[in-house]
């Protein structure tokens, strides 16, 4: 049972008297609202706890799994209102929290968190300390730590802002002679941008459906989990799947493949949208016509190599929906850097 029977937040005004189907009725809009703050708030602290590992701050990541679980239950983000039903909810919920951190700590990287993401958490925080001194008074300190946490989680987002941005690339691998000296070429990460669809099925229909940029974005921790399942999945594949990701299946023997070292997806939301990511280890400078043959083995298995298994695969999320989403689609796609799609720096990057 979730907590609309006993909220605070909807007391009827005025002399009239509501039966309790009828106050569910009359309060239902508004509850499913404060459920979709919820939703994204869950988002965003599972995306808080990958940036952290992948920063290896591990230390509050288990605070963070627990409240999810906790925040899911509260308000019965199911619909199964069923002891089972809680249950599978919990184990899902912890499972894409799991899959989340576990990419995190195995790339040491995770995408930043958007400030609407972090807005989602501070909405979510206040909410969930409301209805739960709402509720019971007894639930104060629990109510008391999501303020706690609100206020760690916002001085450490401004302590991070003001640091300077460490863009100083890595010094490992290629080496090459020029003028009788030897010089190691510095090993940098670029990242390609591509718009993502998450698409879902209705029962009355059998076309897919597509959602909104805005609700696509929300699934942002189930579809990154699920795209580093079909990762190791493809390094199960051989050595040189394992070191090289998709740049095993680049076959050409040019430039970019000695540069390009490796190559993976994984998925960033910026601005509310959903956007599918090609992570690129690359040895030194890409010259333009490099650049365009990588998006164009990027944008092959996009659309026919990789992305086609993977958007056949179903995804579950909460209350038993199943999604699918496309890093390619026909229309309006792009691939780009992130200079190009968002007019920021390359962090090192330099196209000769």
């Amino acid at each position: 049972m979730d907590n609309r029977e006993k909220s605070g937040l909807f007391q009827p005004e005025g002399p009239k008297t509501y039966t309790l189907d009828e106050l569910l009725e009359a309060i239902e809009p508004q509850y499913q609202a404060y459920k979709a703050t919820m939703r994204r708030c869950i988002s965003g602290l599972t995306g808080q706890a990958a940036r952290l590992t992948a920063q290896g701050q591990e230390e509050g990541v288990s605070q963070l799994r627990r409240l999810c679980i906790e925040i899911a239950e509260f308000w019965g983000l199911t619909e199964d209102d069923t002891p089972q039903g809680y249950q599978a909810m919990a184990e899902q919920i912890g499972s894409i929290f799991d899959h989340a951190v576990s990419a995190a700590r195995d790339l040491s990287y995770a995408p930043e968190l958007s400030e609407q993401a972090k807005q989602d958490i501070l909405d979510g925080l206040a909410l969930y300390a409301q209805e739960m001194r709402d509720n019971d008074e007894k639930l104060e300190v629990w109510a008391v730590e999501c303020e706690i946490l609100a206020e760690e989680l916002e001085e450490q987002w401004r302590l991070d802002a003001a640091a300077p941005q460490q863009t100083v690339p890595q010094m490992d691998g290629m080496m090459y002679e020029t003028g009788g000296i030897c010089v190691e070429q510095m090993q940098q990460t670029l990242k390609l941008y591509m718009p993502m669809t998450v698409g879902y099925l209705d029962g009355g229909c059998p076309e897919e459906i597509v959602m909104g940029s805005q609700e696509a974005a929300e699934y942002a921790p189930e579809i990154i989990s699920a795209l580093d399942w079909e990762r190791r999945e493809m390094e199960e594949d051989g050595p040189e799947e394992a070191e090289r990701g998709l740049m095993a299946y680049y076959y050409e023997e040019d430039s970019v493949e000695e540069k390009v070292q490796s190559c993976h997806f994984t998925a960033e939301v910026r601005d509310r949208q959903l956007w599918g990511v090609a992570v690129c280890t690359v040895q030194g400078e890409l010259t333009e016509d490099e650049l365009e043959r990588l998006k164009e083995h990027i944008t092959g298995q996009a659309s026919d190599g990789f992305g086609e298994g993977f958007e056949q695969r179903e995804i579950p999320v909460a209350d038993g929906l199943e999604i699918y989403p496309h890093l390619w689609q026909r229309r309006g796609w792009s691939i780009q850097t992130e200079q190009e799609q968002f007019g920021q720096q390359l962090g090192g990057m330099v196209l000769g």
